[in-house]
C-alpha cells in the first residue's frame, strides 16, 4: 500500500504538470516556421516577405524576414492563437522602405495567420495582412 501511495505521489504531480503545460507549448508551435507575409494598406501592396519565426517555451518570438526590397528583424510574443510582432525593416534596394511595423494576428485552423498592422512610415494608416506557411 505504501509503495502504491509513493508511486502516486511521485507520478500524479508530474502528469498534472505535463497536461497543464502542453497546451502552451503546442500553441507556440503554430507560429514556429517559415511564413510568406503579404499585405497592404488600401489598394497598395506594401508588404511581401518571407519570415523565419521561432517561438520559445515562454511565447517570446524572434525572427528574420527578407523581401524583394529589404530585410527585417522581428520580435514579439504569442498568447494562445494570437501573435504580436514588432518588425524593424530596412530598405536594401530602391523602392524599399525603412521603419518599424507592428503586426497583430490570429492563427486560423486553415493554417494561416491573418491580422492588421501599422507602419511608422505611414502614420495613421492601418493595413491588413495574411501569412501563409511555406513548406
Amino acid at each position: 500500500m505504501n509503495m502504491v501511495r509513493k508511486l502516486l505521489c511521485a507520478v500524479v504531480p508530474a502528469l498534472v504538470a505535463a497536461v497543464l503545460l502542453a497546451p502552451t507549448a503546442a500553441k507556440a508551435d503554430y507560429f514556429t516556421g517559415h511564413w510568406h507575409f503579404v499585405g497592404g494598406m488600401g489598394h497598395v501592396e506594401a508588404m511581401n516577405a518571407i519570415c523565419v519565426i521561432a517561438v520559445n517555451s515562454h511565447g517570446a518570438v524572434a525572427g528574420q524576414c527578407t523581401g524583394p526590397f529589404g530585410v527585417a528583424q522581428a520580435e514579439g510574443v504569442t498568447n494562445g492563437l494570437n501573435i504580436v510582432l514588432r518588425v524593424h525593416h530596412v530598405a536594401t534596394r530602391p523602392g524599399g522602405i525603412t521603419g518599424i511595423a507592428t503586426f497583430k494576428g490570429i492563427w486560423y485552423r486553415s493554417g494561416v495567420i491573418r491580422g492588421t498592422y501599422i507602419d511608422s512610415p505611414f502614420p495613421g494608416g492601418v493595413g491588413s495582412f495574411t501569412a501563409y506557411p511555406v513548406h
